[in-house]
């Protein structure tokens, strides 16, 4: 008796979406099955299933001996013939998620024309770009290959043998980089900020070797930049997601407008003695003139190397000890994104003066004026032999 395998193929490759048949396709080893059921439902958790239907016909020869001689050999034979055919259904499943990629923010012009930018996703997202520039988040990527498809054993009647494969899959891993958030080049990109989750850092396999942060890290869903651009609009930037060829181009409809004006910060002295100087700070709108509150807003002033902050007024009156040369103060307005008008820094300075050197400095003044008058008396005086000097020549 023998066994001949007479037939083998693969009679059916079904794609099913949580159970319901999305896709069949028959006869080859590499089916390319389209599916958009999923692409309805973004950001749901579906299960997907490959199902493969696969026969294989073997034909079983039996040789009978129905005659014989004397001597025992045979002389007849009755020979038969049967064909089987067993099919085999093979699946297995993973459960995904639709990718979407759609951002929104803010978005601001700041006085000197930069373009303040804050984006953001819900869910982890590489970054975006600009015609002068690239911002990407903590996450970074590598592809690996499954060790188990770098052979293929072959099962025949006479043993087996085992070969290089000729298809060894890739896939795509992000994985968060000690890096962190970057934006490129520096001389025009300016990272402000980013703001997510923390979450735990993740372990790699052995085999990869990588700069992995390891400590708990920010997702960096939003990423705040301010870059310098001439574009007016947000045509020219691109999100782009961590699967691959998923890109969103950014609309300035989806982004809302924060105006940035100017900030005014001046110093004045109100009061001083020896020890002690009293001074007051005024912070407004450079374009509207309205006072500043940052008691009420993220920012502050920093007064002598403290940080205060103004009233409803937009003022602040504090005694310090007397300086032995200035006293400064600037404006530091904190994230613009955050209220309905934003801010840019300002700065302001006062040289505070003993009364001893107050009339010092008047005496010295004149003495430089009378000094300047005398030389331009022996200047003329000198060339023109108008006899002008000594000034006192006529007393």
């Amino acid at each position: 008796m023998t066994w001949t395998l007479s037939d083998h193929r693969i009679s059916e490759v079904r794609l099913k979406v949580d159970g319901t048949t999305e896709n069949t396709t028959t006869g080859t080893h590499t089916p390319t099955i389209e599916y958009s059921s999923i692409a309805t439902y973004p950001g749901e958790s579906h299960t997907v299933t490959l199902v493969a239907e696969i026969s294989a016909a073997v034909r079983k020869r039996t040789k009978t001996c129905t005659t014989r001689a004397a001597d025992g050999e045979c002389q007849s034979w009755n020979v038969t013939s049967e064909r089987s055919v067993e099919t085999v259904t093979v699946r297995d499943s993973i459960d995904v998620v639709e990718y979407d990629l759609s951002v929104s923010g803010f978005k601001t012009r700041y006085p000197d024309g930069d373009l303040g930018l804050v984006v953001y996703k819900n869910h982890p997202w590489r970054g975006y770009s600009m015609s002068n520039g690239d911002v990407r988040g903590v996450w970074r990527f590598y592809s690996a290959r499954d060790p188990a498809w770098d052979t293929l054993v072959t099962s025949t009647e006479n043993g087996e043998t085992v070969a290089p494969s000729s298809l060894q899959p890739l896939q795509v891993h992000a994985y968060p980089s000690e890096t962190g958030p970057t934006a490129v080049p520096r001389r025009s990109v300016l990272l402000l900020d980013t703001y997510g989750t923390k979450e735990r850092p993740p372990s790699l396999p052995t085999s990869v070797r990588l700069q992995v942060v390891e400590q708990p890290y920010m997702t960096s869903y939003g990423i705040a930049t301010r870059a310098q651009t001439p574009s007016r609009t947000l045509s020219n930037v691109t999100a782009t997601g961590l699967v691959r060829g998923v890109d969103a181009d950014v609309t300035d409809s989806s982004f809302a407008d924060i105006p940035v004006n100017e900030s005014n910060l001046t110093i004045s002295v109100v009061n001083r003695t020896e020890e002690r100087v009293t001074v007051s700070v005024t912070l407004s709108d450079r374009t509207t003139g309205d006072p500043i509150n940052t008691t009420g807003r993220t920012g502050y002033v920093v007064l002598d190397g403290e940080r205060v902050n103004t009233s409803e007024n937009g003022t602040i009156v504090k005694i310090l000890t007397r300086p032995s040369s200035g006293i400064s103060a600037r404006y530091e307005p904190g994230h613009w994104w955050r209220h309905a008008t934003g801010y840019v820094g300002d700065s302001d300075s006062r040289y505070v003066r003993s009364g001893g050197l107050d009339i010092a400095s008047i005496l010295y003044r004149i003495a430089v004026f009378a000094s300047v008058y005398l030389f331009g008396v022996f200047i003329v005086s000198r060339f023109t032999g108008w006899r002008l000097w000594p000034p006192w020549r006529g007393l």
